[in-house]
């Protein structure tokens, strides 16, 4: 949940003009139209939704998925694929 917030509240690099945006209101807008639902879903516990929707194993099974973008993120595929391909 901490980071969740730190979110809100970290400036990033604007593509257009390379500058760091560090208004608080923009930054906020670009978290929440990008990455908080993914967290905000990570963030809930599991036995939660199961019990919410039970019976409904497709849609579970599709909340679960949600999650994998953001484990992509976190594994930075190219540093695995150098990896795998170094050992291999």
């Amino acid at each position: 949940m901490l980071d969740m917030v730190f979110n809100f509240l970290e400036e990033y690099l604007d593509e257009e003009t390379y500058t760091y945006v560090t208004d608080l209101k923009k930054i906020s807008l670009r978290y929440l139209k990008g990455k908080f639902i993914f967290d905000l879903l990570a963030w809930l516990p599991l036995n939660l939704m199961i019990e919410l929707f039970d019976g409904r194993k497709r849609l579970f099974r599709v909340l679960k998925m949600l999650r994998l973008p953001r484990l992509a993120q976190l594994l930075n595929v190219e540093r695995v694929k150098k990896l795998v391909n170094e050992h291999y």
